[in-house]
């Protein structure tokens, strides 16, 4: 099955995709940290920065348009974030405005630096900067068997699809869908640990 991979763009050669990944990933660490430290910036930072996400996205080339919608899978727990934070707060419409945009734009370079830098060097950069190893092991499980659970939703969907067209979709085979995936995943990642196990495997040397 067809999948829409984190990293589509990554390896395309570019002067984006050139720039060392080390580079790339202290330059995002730095300027997110600028954003989270000081919350509200004058609207032109916005501007510029947006600008600036859009020229990198042209040099990179990649497409405008996948960001707007990978943005848009985002967005509502990007909005959560801005509504939680409005809340907890003085309960001014700014504050949740600056929220929302400060975490549009770093989820913006965030896809950008991922859809410009191959997945497994982001690991390697990670295991540089000394992240705990058992987050760089996740990272590479969550990439490797991500699509492993698409291609189980895709089958499950087509199979009840065949099974009753004209009374799909419902709650009950949705709900029966929830329960399968969750079974299914949790057999898969027992078989996977034993099987990881009999191999020697063990996360304390892992990435040494």
């Amino acid at each position: 099955m067809k999948h829409s991979f984190f990293d589509k763009y990554s390896y395309l050669d570019t002067p984006i995709h050139r720039i060392r990944p080390e580079i790339k990933m202290i330059f995002f660490l730095i300027f997110t940290s600028f954003v989270i430290i000081f919350e509200k910036k004058h609207f032109i930072f916005y501007i510029l920065s947006f600008v600036g996400v859009f020229l990198i996205s042209l040099i990179s080339k990649v497409p405008f348009n996948f960001l707007i919608k990978k943005i848009i899978t985002i967005l509502p727990f990007v909005f959560l974030v801005a509504i939680c934070n409005f809340f907890s707060k003085s309960k001014n419409i700014s504050t949740a405005l600056y929220t929302f945009l400060n975490s549009s734009l770093v989820v913006f370079l965030l896809i950008l630096l991922v859809e410009t830098t191959k997945f497994y060097e982001l690991l390697s950069v990670l295991k540089k900067f000394r992240v705990p190893k058992i987050l760089i092991i996740l990272l590479s499980f969550i990439y490797r068997y991500f699509f492993v659970l698409i291609d189980e939703i895709e089958k499950t969907l087509y199979s009840i699809k065949l099974r009753s067209p004209k009374k799909y979709p419902n709650k009950k085979s949705l709900a029966n869908i929830v329960g399968m995936l969750f079974i299914k995943s949790f057999e898969r990642a027992e078989r996977i640990y034993y099987a990881m196990i009999i191999r020697g495997f063990s996360a304390r040397d892992e990435h040494n």
